[in-house]
């Protein structure tokens, strides 16, 4: 039979004492309203450094996972702000304070430790994150490791304790309370993310409206869309949409039709100003062209019936790579104040200008082809007028047309 001084004191109100007991409750939930505020507004301000590329926009349901683990480690957190301040100080009834200290540091080396992470990841991430080469997806692929650090934490506060004395029931008591700090925290704490995503979308609305104006009618040629391609063509600047860019310009390289679906997305990433590559090459400025060349525009319009849905999404197409070598009057400094996507237009056309040499005189080209074939007599009024002349240029596109 075990004498009693091998038995270890059993963890206790009276043991810990009420006010140290209750006064470690109200700071544990104190600061874990503390912690919650800032894990969302870090958040905030990780997407606010995405703002100048493209906005990180979560969903509903990211933005409830990311709420709820926030809520869940802030509370854990605190609660070992709570047993810190429980334990710390002398007390009579511990017989192994150097098992005491241990816990004691392991809650402070804990919650030190997660901040600094959590503030080192944050700011790496929020840097990084235009750069990254696929998008950031912890709610699907890394939920359930999410939710283990939260249980680890806690776990590793009651095994020290438990080194020195008998916890009992208290493990799962603590437990239900930490869910329910947890859950109170996600009602009362949450950040509303739609403040800067209105605001980005109010700045970028001709971009937004028009991709959702060309897939609402799209449903006229029953031609659907999935919510990712939405979500590719709404960013920018991460290789997914680079990836689709240049998947477009290559199916105009095939001898066959381009299919509806094709010339509707292209449609869209021309108006929307993208690039097929993060860099402009200096070396081949062929490269630099990221959309279906006018020659090919026109091999696609003699393969089409000239009154098909397809011919005439082919005429937006070539309205608007001319568009683009026609932004909106500008002198610097600049007059009168621009929209968004205007600067966007301007500074897309001294890229076009000083690196794509040969493709205006092309469009010039074609543009002349279409208006002296009376087959595409109903686009003559679609069609602008357009003056440029570089010879080696025109010869070089009209060999390639006959």
């Amino acid at each position: 039979m075990l004498k009693k001084g091998f038995l270890k004191p059993e963890i206790s109100i009276d043991n810990i004492g009420k006010k140290r007991f209750w006064t470690g409750i109200v700071i544990g939930i104190i600061f874990s309203i503390i912690l919650s505020l800032f894990f969302n507004y870090s958040r905030e301000a990780f997407r606010f450094l995405t703002y100048s590329r493209d906005l990180y926009i979560p969903t509903k349901s990211e933005t409830r996972f990311y709420n709820l683990y926030f809520a869940s480690l802030a509370t854990v957190l605190a609660f070992g702000l709570t047993i810190i301040y429980w334990f710390v100080g002398k007390n009579t009834y511990i017989k192994k304070r150097f098992l005491k200290s241990f816990a004691i540091s392991n809650a402070r080396f804990v919650i030190i430790v997660v901040l600094l992470m959590f503030a080192r990841l944050g700011a790496s991430i929020s840097i990084i994150y235009a750069s990254l080469i696929e998008p950031l997806n912890f709610i699907y692929e890394y939920w359930i490791f999410s939710f283990l650090i939260p249980l680890l934490i806690f776990y590793s506060y009651w095994n020290s304790i438990s080194l020195f004395l008998r916890v009992n029931s208290w493990v799962y008591i603590s437990a239900f309370c930490c869910v329910l700090v947890a859950f109170y925290l996600y009602s009362t704490t949450s950040v509303d993310t739609q403040i800067l995503t209105n605001t980005y979308k109010n700045q970028h609305k001709e971009r937004l409206t028009f991709i959702d104006e060309t897939f609402e009618g799209a449903k006229i040629h029953e031609v659907y869309f999935d919510d990712r391609t939405k979500a590719t063509l709404k960013n920018r600047y991460n290789e997914e949409t680079y990836r689709l860019v240049r998947n477009l310009q290559s199916a105009f390289n095939k001898k066959t039709k381009v299919s509806i679906d094709t010339l509707l997305l292209e449609k869209i990433v021309i108006h929307n100003l993208h690039l097929k590559n993060r860099d402009i090459s200096l070396d081949d400025k062929s490269e630099n062209w990221s959309f279906a060349y006018p020659e090919q525009i026109y091999h696609q319009l003699l393969l089409q019936d000239s009154t098909s849905a397809e011919s005439q999404i082919l005429i937006d197409i070539l309205k608007e790579e001319i568009a683009l070598f026609n932004p909106p009057e500008y002198s610097y400094p600049y007059t009168h104040e621009f929209t968004s996507y205007e600067y966007e237009r301007i500074n897309y056309f001294n890229i076009l200008k000083n690196h794509t040499p040969t493709i205006k005189s092309r469009l010039v080209l074609i543009v002349q082809k279409l208006k002296d074939d009376s087959k595409f007599n109903h686009f003559h009024d679609q069609l602008p007028d357009m003056e440029f002349s570089i010879s080696e240029s025109e010869n070089y596109v009209e060999s390639l047309i006959d």
